[in-house]
């Protein structure tokens, strides 16, 4: 499938299958991604559903990730633990110079965790 293979070289370039949903230099693939996601979704429901056990099966076997959003969390705490192995501490700058987006993850968790 052609997708599949777009993804799988879209992995292969930044390491993971999250494509975003606003993807400008694969608009098609970002559409199929999120797709799939939610026919998965609805299969797992109950629901109709175009998903099939042999895409779940070479989805999953290029690492794809059914809960994106779980597992961005995921590599952010992998990060932090990398940082703190480092730095013997977690105290990551909000404008952490060398990953910028874990500032800003650790900083949200400061602030969920004060509500």
């Amino acid at each position: 499938h052609l997708r599949l293979q777009e993804l799988a070289t879209y992995k292969s370039k930044v390491g993971h299958c999250n494509v975003p949903r606003m993807y400008f230099i694969n608009p098609s693939l970002a559409s199929w991604v999120h797709n799939q996601r939610k026919d998965y979704k609805r299969l797992r429901k109950g629901g109709k559903s175009a998903m099939t056990t042999k895409r779940i099966c070479a989805l999953e076997g290029l690492g794809f990730e059914w809960d994106q959003h779980g597992a961005k969390w995921d590599r952010r705490l992998e990060e932090l633990r990398e940082f703190s192995s480092k730095n013997g501490h977690c105290n990551v700058p909000q404008r952490y110079g060398p990953n910028q987006a874990l500032g800003r993850w650790v900083n949200t968790q400061r602030l969920q965790q004060r509500m």
